[in-house]
């Protein structure tokens, strides 16, 4: 992209105050959309289209639900099955390092705020962020190992790294910006918006109080929901490989900082995960674009419903004369109430029959009116339904009476639908832990590493991870893991694939007790059959730990013959 603001004139700071400015215009159109489609899931909407009937927030529910339930899982593996033993030690000590930090992190909150937004507003992001928490020691002599005096007569100090965390922090999608182009590839630069107080950015930045004023006086969209707080836009420039802090009001940056984190792609974030996206341009879409007109017109009829129901009501008028009628309203069923001279008094009228003292409201033209409205009010909701792909995942529920390939054919559809939103929460996922081994192996110490994985690599183990992770390393997320767990379908697989490695066994052990195949054929075919399947990878590395021998191998027969 063109620099448009590149002039000695022109300072760095107010330079990309201008270009955030360009990208928020370009971007309007799409979250106006978005702010829509989030104030209708909220309720938040401030016009006469106020959720009657909550159908957007129950879309999303139930979207979430099918494609999120479940924290991801990581999926660290050697590349290269010919890999030695060593990589899959390094590969393990990642995988356990990952799932380290996603339990003693905030990653499933922030993964689902992520998930929630992509599903709602149509775009999902969040940021890997580095913690590095340091300590003042003394410098030790390494051949004396005590401190080193400095001319002061005191010990000389450095700071000593003391614990290390890596984390995932959620944007929100107004909070998220990204220069315009074609697709994500041709994206040079990103930002993260931060709200902060005017103290929070003195401390944070150490800057003087009259720049606080001019910060404070010229940013208008300053907001004050709790206390006053100013943007301040974090920019990655993929092309000078800086991190610079910038605000308005200011002509150059808060703070400047040479590619803190090191990573291959530069950029802290993943993809983001977003939907309908156009082919021209690199700008999502939510899916309540698509059904809003349905979604007000089902809020406009349950309005007209809950008036009308208020107004159906089973009343009528008696005649004044005859106030023991007014017992009727209270009265159980089969009661008869007493009225005094009652067949004079209705001899004197000419009148017998219970209409002539007695008159109900008529009711029937608002009953027709109302069950209309139910009706178109069900038709649109169809609509919506089939719009947006529920309808495909209720079909997926199943009933008692159902064959099973009934049931599989009606998940099948479900997976139509929202498999491709599966797809891209699993893609995320696997980019973000791709970024946070990349910072584990580049910045984590190895004592560190060591505690959070429960291994004890070497130093030379150690190198070889900061030197070969992407190249000697495939990182990814298990396999349905963020989906909502079927305890009968986990079982089955277990179960066939040891049934599969025991029928393998009975055939082929004969053959290499006869010395008709070698044993090492046997095992290295054993592997390729467990790598097939899901829970394999558990066996796999005391597989390739036998030794190759017939006996190892009737060992493991009889073993897997007991499982079953």
């Amino acid at each position: 992209m063109i620099d448009q603001d590149k002039d000695d004139d022109v300072k760095l700071g107010d330079r990309w105050v201008k270009r955030i400015s360009r990208e928020t215009t370009t971007h309007k159109p799409y979250r106006d959309q978005a702010k829509r489609a989030e104030q209708s899931y909220r309720d938040e909407r401030d016009d006469n289209l106020k959720s009657e009937f909550p159908i957007w927030w129950s879309t999303v529910e139930i979207t979430k639900a099918a494609i999120f339930a479940n924290p991801p899982k990581p999926d660290v593996r050697k590349r290269y099955n010919d890999q030695s033993k060593t990589e899959n030690r390094l590969a393990q000590s990642i995988e356990r390092s990952l799932s380290f930090t996603e339990d003693t992190t905030y990653f499933y909150d922030n993964g689902q705020l992520a998930v929630g937004d992509f599903v709602v507003a149509g775009c999902g992001e969040a940021k890997v962020e580095l913690d590095t928490e340091t300590q003042d020691a003394p410098i030790i002599d390494p051949l004396t190992q005590q401190p080193i005096i400095g001319e002061d007569g005191e010990p000389m100090m450095q700071k000593v790294i003391v614990k290390q965390s890596v984390r995932l922090r959620h944007f929100h999608w107004s909070k998220f910006g990204w220069e315009p182009g074609k697709d994500w590839d041709s994206c040079g630069w990103v930002y993260f918006t931060h709200d902060m107080t005017a103290d929070e950015i003195e401390d944070q930045f150490k800057i003087e109080e009259d720049k606080i004023a001019l910060i404070c006086g010229n940013q208008k969209d300053a907001t004050k929901r709790y206390q006053t707080t100013y943007p301040v836009h974090e920019v990655w420039d993929k092309k000078t490989k800086k991190q610079l802090f910038v605000c308005q009001g200011l002509d150059d940056p808060l703070e400047e900082n040479d590619d803190p984190l090191k990573l291959a792609g530069f950029f802290p974030c993943p993809k983001p995960m977003m939907t309908n996206v156009k082919s021209e341009s690199y700008i999502p879409k939510p899916d309540y674009c698509f059904i809003e007109k349905q979604c007000n017109n089902i809020n406009r009829m349950s309005a007209r419903i809950t008036s009308l129901t208020q107004n159906i009501k089973d009343v009528g008028f008696y005649d004044a004369q005859l106030g023991e009628l007014s017992q009727l309203a209270t009265a159980p069923d089969g009661t008869l109430v007493p009225i005094k001279n009652l067949m004079e008094r209705l001899n004197k009228s000419g009148k017998t029959d219970f209409e002539s003292v007695m008159a109900m409201q008529d009711n029937t033209a608002k009953v027709a009116v109302l069950r209309e409205l139910i009706a178109q009010r069900d038709i649109e909701k169809n609509n919506v339904f089939e719009t947006v792909g529920i309808a495909d995942i209720v079909r997926g529920a199943s009933q008692a009476s159902e064959t099973a390939a009934a049931q599989t054919i009606k998940a099948q559809w479900a997976n139509v639908r929202i498999g491709p939103k599966i797809k891209a929460i699993a893609m995320f996922f696997r980019e973000v832990f791709r970024l946070e081994a990349e910072v584990i192996a580049e910045h984590f110490t190895l004592d560190q590493l060591n505690r959070m994985s429960g291994m004890e690599l070497t130093p030379e183990e150690h190198a070889a991870l900061k030197n070969d992770l992407s190249r000697q390393y495939a990182i990814d997320v298990e396999t349905d893991s963020t989906l909502a767990a079927d305890d009968a379908e986990e079982r089955g697989q277990r179960l066939e694939m040891v049934k599969a490695m025991t029928d393998y066994l009975n055939v082929y052990l004969p053959l290499a007790q006869q010395n008709l195949i070698p044993a090492e054929m046997v095992k290295q075919t054993m592997l390729f059959v467990i790598r097939s399947f899901k829970y394999g990878r558990q066996l796999e590395e005391s597989m390739q730990n036998l030794p190759d021998n017939v006996q190892q191998l009737q060992k493991l027969q009889q073993q897997l013959q007991q499982c079953q």
